[in-house]
């Protein structure tokens, strides 16, 4: 199952909310947050920095020797030992290939977004003081099975929940496409999602009653369509196709959940592109 971190744990140097030119559009059954970084720009070569060192800083954890030598590889030029070079590449590979050992580019540009809304979402919730009391970081490779994220914020009357479905959008096909997938995918297997998560998080959370609570309840709040469970879609894609109006089907789709219907999309320069330079930035003295 995917790790988690709280959001006080993993904040960068940089805030990819701040890079980005973020309009909110409020309706009443559903909102979302059209996220934009123009391809070529200081906010674009930022953004390729500060993802690719909190992923790395995440996928190895405690081992913060491999983390640290990856950095002085990419701040100062130096070169990798071996055994240095064996580590990186164990904690890289699964999620982003090694040279020689490359993943499809689908792959990589599903990695890619899944991380970018993770992170993206905590500097967000910083910048606008919510609290999360627990968010699932992605998984180790592109396949693994289960949900792709799920954020449980904590407020004045307790604990409620969104689970989020992710999706990249490039090539020819619309961003609406791409939230149309998502809308299918979440609805069939949201139950299935939520089931997988509360195993490992009631273990995590064991020392969080009111956490605790939350996260045993989840599947039947959502089977109920409680006012604590949201649903969320997140596309990943290229500027240039970021629309001005999107998830206007949403409600029809979990017409029970509204107005708890959150969605995002990310247009980053050149997705592909964008995908590409973290994967190279990542394989730094590899």
């Amino acid at each position: 199952m995917p790790c988690y971190v709280m959001r006080t744990d993993c904040g960068g140097t940089v805030s990819l909310a701040e890079l980005m030119s973020i309009s909110t559009v409020a309706k009443d059954d559903y909102s979302w947050l059209r996220c934009t970084i123009p391809e070529n720009s200081a906010e674009f070569a930022s953004a390729v920095t500060e993802l690719a060192q909190r992923i790395l800083r995440l996928r190895c954890g405690a081992a913060v020797q491999t983390y640290d030598a990856w950095q002085d590889c990419v701040q100062n030029g130096g070169e990798l030992s071996e055994g240095e070079r064996a580590a990186l590449a164990a904690f890289v590979r699964p999620g982003f290939g090694n040279p020689g050992r490359e993943l499809p580019k689908d792959h990589l540009e599903g990695m890619t977004a899944e991380y970018l809304w993770y992170f993206a979402t905590i500097d967000h919730a910083v910048a606008n003081d919510i609290d999360i009391a627990r968010i699932e970081a992605p998984g180790p490779s592109p396949s693994t099975s289960g949900g792709d994220g799920l954020v449980i914020l904590r407020g004045d009357d307790g604990c409620s929940f969104f689970l989020w479905e992710i999706k990249k959008n490039t090539g020819g096909a619309k961003v609406s496409a791409s939230v149309k997938r998502a809308y299918d995918q979440l609805g069939a297997n949201a139950l299935e999602y939520l089931a997988r998560y509360v195993g490992p998080a009631s273990v995590e959370a064991a020392n969080d009653a009111e956490l605790l609570a939350a996260i045993g309840t989840m599947v039947d709040d959502w089977v109920s369509a409680s006012e604590t469970a949201g649903a969320g879609i997140a596309v990943a894609t290229s500027v240039a196709k970021t629309p001005a109006r999107c998830f206007s089907k949403f409600p029809e789709y979990f017409p029970t959940l509204k107005p708890r219907l959150r969605g995002a999309v990310y247009g980053i320069g050149e997705f592909s592109g964008f995908a590409e330079a973290v994967k190279d930035s990542l394989w730094t003295g590899l």
